[in-house]
């Protein structure tokens, strides 16, 4: 067996028609747990989805069959534990391995285990990925090490080529690389090669037509490729505020407002290494995604061009990754209403969320395991003192066992509060677009106000005092109104 840790997002499929993938899994770790196998929607948006789902059995095994296309990264995680695996029409035999105390973990508690291969060729894509990223990761470290002597303090290192001498050995590492993996016959492995290497030059020293004409200039776009995605993403970064923005800031702003895509791409297109239609269009979308949560240009407007290019884009991959991005801008906004799942309350009656959500709630969404959720609990606990009697407050807890729930419950300061047992299901997290915990959401009678909220340590009252001051005038005109029902 072989321990692997995949450290790239591979999203799309290649064009290849769909076949069985199969995978035989050992966890004996995590008997009787649930498990969740999951795949990204395109390369551009952090938007996923799941292709299976389980119960790891008392002998630790569990057997997923999946339907994929082309090559896949794919995502499997059991509780608090993930790995990463490339999946094609093979059948793979794993074994997920315990966290122990050493594996590193996220600030939500989150680890990530590398997964062991049994029975795998050495041309697999999992050895081979896995193979190259370690070369990678080493020749970059080794750099950061020889320049330590003349680096800032303080400053951020990156793993672009920052002097000549740098230059000079990334071509060597280079073509060393090209010569090693010379005789492997997969064109999907070819590809992430070359452009990790593209990745390489990029930097201040970066000569961006010289690139564009190595790696780019007639080649054809490959969004199942992810270090081509990030090599366009890095080249072309900022490019709308680095061209466009400076040279015709009113005709950009103008087009974004009136979603006018023929004369954004035109803008972009003044940039001649983005005359290629497709290209060009390309980095639109991830400009336009990327400048939406700032302030600089008409949000409404980007959503009206993604909205255009996900339903008239001549090309079907960027319909697809346009949806997928203004599935990413617009759900769980303000305004929009909660999802109408189901929870479990401490009497083990089913609940639907939107409809617990009557008045002013507040929503928090923890787990056992999180130790930041505890102290943000606490937080809230303050919150509750204050504003309990005018506002409703919800915490889901992100657990399957019912003992360990109510154990928590019981325990945690706020027990007076609505405790609702999410049960260990990703989706839930996804139907309210929430990527960590814990995590907070505002919502008035079932429609959301903040998504996200700020956490109780970083400013939730703010929100809440209103809500209390108009509630407390509303019960000094008419002591009969605005006090929440004394059962919740």
């Amino acid at each position: 067996m072989r321990s692997l840790i995949i450290a790239v997002t591979l999203l799309l499929a290649a064009v290849a028609p769909a076949a069985t993938c199969v995978v035989h899994l050992e966890a004996p770790t995590y008997k009787g747990q649930r498990f969740f196998l999951a795949r990204h929607a395109d390369l551009v948006t952090p938007r996923s989805f799941a292709l299976a789902d389980g119960i790891i059995g008392e002998d630790g095994r569990a057997t997923i069959v999946v339907d994929i296309d082309g090559t896949i990264k794919a995502n499997l995680r059991i509780g608090d534990v993930s790995s990463d695996l490339f999946l094609r029409a093979h059948t793979y035999h794993v074994r997920m391995p315990a966290a122990g105390p050493e594996v590193l973990r996220s600030i939500n508690r989150t680890a990530h285990v590398p997964l062991e291969f049994d029975s795998i060729g050495a041309l697999d894509a999992n050895m081979l990925t896995t193979d190259l990223y370690e070369r990678l990761d080493a020749f970059v470290a080794g750099r950061f090490q020889r320049s330590d002597t003349s680096a800032t303090a303080g400053r951020t290192r990156t793993i672009v080529a920052t002097t000549a001498a740098d230059r000079a050995r990334t071509d060597t590492f280079a073509s060393k690389l090209e010569r090693f993996y010379a005789e492997v016959d997969d064109p999907w492995f070819q590809c992430e090669l070359t452009y990790s290497i593209a990745s390489l030059h990029l930097g201040p020293l970066a000569n961006d037509r010289a690139l564009h004409e190595r790696y780019l200039d007639g080649r054809p776009v490959r969004y199942d490729v992810p270090a081509y995605v990030q090599f366009v993403r890095d080249l072309f970064a900022e490019q709308l505020m680095r061209g466009p923005f400076r040279t015709h800031e009113a005709e950009l702003r103008r087009a974004i407002t009136a979603a006018d895509v023929p004369a954004l791409k035109a803008l972009l297109a003044s940039n001649d290494l983005l005359k290629d239609d497709r290209l060009n269009e390309l980095v639109l979308l991830m400009e336009l995604h990327a400048q939406h949560p700032g302030k600089t240009f008409d949000r409404e407007g980007i959503l009206r061009v993604l909205d255009q290019l996900a339903t008239g884009s001549t090309y079907p991959e960027h319909r697809l990754i346009a949806g997928d991005m203004v599935h990413d801008l617009t759900y769980m906004r303000n305004g929009s209403r909660l999802p109408a799942f189901r929870l479990t309350d401490r009497e083990g009656r089913l609940v639907r969320l939107d409809q617990l959500a009557e008045g002013p709630t507040v929503i928090a969404l923890s787990a056992t395991w999180c130790t930041l959720c505890a102290q943000e609990l606490a937080g809230l606990e303050a919150l509750y003192k204050e504003f309990g009697e005018e506002v409703r407050f919800l915490v889901l807890l992100m657990e399957e066992d019912d003992a360990r729930f109510q154990r928590s419950a019981q325990r945690t300061p706020g027990h007076r509060w609505s405790w609702l047992r999410t049960g260990d299901d990703r989706t839930v997290m996804d139907s309210l677009h929430v990527r960590s915990i814990p995590s907070f959401l505002l919502a008035e009678d079932g429609v959301v106000v903040a998504s996200p909220a700020p956490t109780p340590s970083r400013g939730l009252a703010g929100l809440l005092h209103p809500y209390a001051v108009k509630a407390r005038e509303q019960r000094t005109l008419r002591p009969d109104r605005g006090r929440p029902d004394p059962k919740r």
